[in-house]
């Protein structure tokens, strides 16, 4: 090796190693200073507003949903973490299009999150959601997951009893449920569940997806990466078509019957992949023949062909009513084809799992594959974002965006985005994780053929 290739080799290394070992810098130069953990600063507001903005160019430009030039961040409003302080840890900077509301981008501010969560492309904020809904401007927003939320008054909450209202706790249509003392979710009332949510971000001190270390690691890497200006690498993949309403599968949610319990997440999942089948890929038998093409709305799932579907899905997938949550098992997942073929169709299921050990690159890549191949995926998650997978969700359209340095052979980090219909009858949103050998609440996908 010539003498002067090598001197250029080590410094490259040095620089490497000085730059891994920075402490946080993410942002852009332009953006100003970010601040730590003073996030009752203005400056704070102002830094999460510019990277929302930086977020919905990007967004444009690859083609990801419906923004355009025209779409800009108008407002911002705090959003809290239960268990680490009374500050607010991510600012929900609303988007409007053309004088629309285009829904949102989650900055955190705090670094006990990755910067950007969540993306939501349609509606109104979480914040003006609740205000509509409660009629009243004094609560906090306490975000527990990618679609669970509560609003309690504008105190630190201390229990279930001062929360006003909540998002995909107490039932399973994505409609914001006001509190009645008592009243329980599926998975308990909801004091427990913010005790338990409390407890496991003050033993962490971040959110549960994550330990501080990772996050910790991850910011660093993207400080370097702006740094050294690095380019990143983004791999994305849509579906391809979209109904009259303008998404690419209905907004159905879980159905309940006489006896009060909901069809499960399982077979909602499938049957939206369904009518992405049925509407564009010619499998007109399926829904009895019926023309599904309006029926995209949620309300359209409560009775009749698409009810029917739905329950006769659930009976070929095992599912069984536990405190009136279905719950169907990973391996039960792959009969999903049996309601292809009862109308004579040949079908089958594939799936990827990261419940064994494998590298999380492998699900996402597969999941883009499928994607790319016009084929909706339905994924089983966490949704609380750790522990137990406990949720299905139909997936639309998937990114991979990777960042890399040192002569574009070290990747510093990756993040991946699934743009999930999560099954409850609410807004579609782009869920975001970072990457890594863990899976991070993505446990398995699943796709069906025919």
């Amino acid at each position: 090796m010539k003498t002067h290739n090598f001197i250029f080799l080590c410094i490259c290394l040095l620089v490497l190693m000085m730059g891994i070992s920075c402490t946080l810098d993410v942002h852009n130069e332009e953006l100003g200073e970010p601040k730590e953990a003073i996030t009752s600063n203005p400056q704070c507001k102002e830094w999460a507003m510019a990277v929302a903005d930086e977020a919905v160019r990007d967004m444009m430009m690859d083609g990801s949903g419906n923004w355009t030039l025209e779409s800009k961040v108008t407002e911002a409003f705090p959003v809290y973490l239960l268990g680490v302080s009374e500050a607010p840890s991510y600012f929900e900077c609303k988007v409007m299009t053309y004088g629309q509301d285009t829904g949102y981008v989650l900055v955190n501010i705090d670094q006990r999150d990755i910067v950007i969560p969540e993306i939501c492309q349609e509606g109104l904020t979480l914040t003006e959601q609740y205000r509509e809904k409660l009629k009243r401007n004094d609560i906090r927003i306490y975000r527990l997951d990618w679609f669970s939320s509560v609003a309690a008054k504008d105190t630190e909450t201390k229990s279930g009893d001062d929360v006003l209202a909540s998002l995909s706790l107490i039932d399973t249509t994505g409609k914001i449920s006001l509190n009645t003392q008592g009243k329980s979710s599926p998975s308990g009332d909801i004091q427990n569940i913010l005790n338990t949510f409390r407890s496991k971000v003050s033993s962490i001190g971040c959110f549960p997806m994550y330990t501080k270390n990772e996050l910790q690691d991850y910011y660093q890497n993207k400080a370097f990466e702006q740094k050294t200006k690095t380019k990143a690498s983004t791999t994305n993949k849509y579906l391809k078509h979209k109904f009259n309403n303008g998404h690419y599968m209905p907004t159905w949610y879980q159905p309940e019957n006489n006896q009060g319990e909901p069809v499960g997440c399982a077979a909602t999942a499938y049957a939206m992949a369904y009518a992405y089948w049925k509407q564009f890929k010619g499998k007109n038998l399926l829904f009895d023949g019926v023309d599904i093409s309006n029926l995209y709305n949620s309300y359209n799932c409560n009775s009749g062909v698409i009810y029917d579907a739905m329950w006769e899905m659930r009976k070929d997938l095992g599912t069984i009513d536990i405190n009136n949550s279905g719950l169907t098992l990973p391996w039960e997942m792959l009969k999903g084809d049996q309601y292809a073929e009862s109308y004579g169709y040949s079908a089958s299921v594939s799936s990827k799992s990261s419940l064994l050990g494998v590298v999380k690159s492998d699900l996402v890549n597969h999941v883009l594959d499928q994607i790319g191949k016009d084929k909706p995926v339905v994924l089983l998650i966490n949704s609380s974002g750790s522990g137990i997978p406990d949720h299905y969700v139909t997936v639309a359209a998937a990114k991979k965006t990777t960042k890399k340095t040192f002569l574009g052979l070290v990747t510093t980090y990756t993040e991946i985005a699934y743009y999930a219909n999560f099954g409850w009858g609410g807004t579609r949103k782009w869920i975001y994780h970072k990457g890594g050998s863990n899976n991070y609440s993505i446990y398995e996908s699943y796709t069906l053929s025919m």
